[in-house]
């Protein structure tokens, strides 16, 4: 399954792979984001889910 998410505030709608990172999806795009492990353990990349659920794959 894919998703299309939208990253503000810039605006720009991207496709995400259902076993993929939107920070992988952003980068793979061509669209920086600041991180620093791109593994989502030092939160560098922490976001806000402004509409729309989270699944962290637990």
């Amino acid at each position: 399954m894919r998703y299309k998410v939208k990253i503000e505030p810039i605006g720009v709608e991207i496709v995400c792979d259902e076993n993929q990172t939107i920070l992988d999806a952003c980068l793979r795009n061509g669209i920086w984001v600041p991180h620093a492990c791109t593994h989502g353990t030092c939160a560098t990349c922490k976001s806000k889910v402004v509409e729309g659920e989270v699944d962290f794959g637990l």
